[in-house]
């Protein structure tokens, strides 16, 4: 299987839309780079590893098909051809991420795992926010104790 950090990639396919049903243990094994042909007459597919979120993968096909990710299913995939994204993204019943690409021809595709982005503003955040609180806390101690002598009560005079 991939030896991928965030979700486990195994394969990537191309399929007619009537072999979308049959996409069971479909896949193949590699380490950082794959090819194989589709299941199709006239069509490939290959990939590589650019980081541990991120894929390139060329799809070639002389009919629509469907690109389908052989991994556990996760909403945060996403694909993209030039830059932009392509919407149609299915839940395959079996467990799986399942793309329509409506036209024929060879695609340069980007295929991303979106959910580390959140994971490492967070991270980031906490990080900045531990020293934060360590310089604000006396900042705010010293503007309480200087508050503290400015709105002391006078002191009582006794007359004589």
């Amino acid at each position: 299987s991939y030896n991928f950090d965030c979700a486990g990639v195994w394969g990537i396919l191309l399929l007619k839309e009537s072999e979308r049903s049959a996409v069971s243990g479909a896949g193949s094994s590699g380490t950082d780079v794959g090819e194989e042909g589709g299941q199709q007459a006239g069509s490939s597919v290959s990939w590589e590893r650019i980081n541990r979120i991120k894929y390139w993968v060329r799809a070639k096909s002389e009919t629509p098909f469907f690109l389908y990710l052989n991994s556990p299913y996760n909403p945060n995939w996403l694909l993209t051809s030039k830059g932009k994204v392509i919407p149609l993204h299915y839940q395959d019943e079996k467990g799986g991420n399942l793309w329509f690409i409506k036209e024929a021809g060879e695609y340069d595709l980007v295929l991303e795992y979106r959910g580390v982005d959140i994971l490492a503003a967070l991270r980031w955040a906490s990080l900045i926010a531990v020293p934060l609180f360590i310089i604000l806390i006396p900042v705010d101690l010293y503007r309480l104790r200087k508050s503290r002598k400015v709105l002391s009560s006078p002191s009582i005079k006794t007359s004589k």
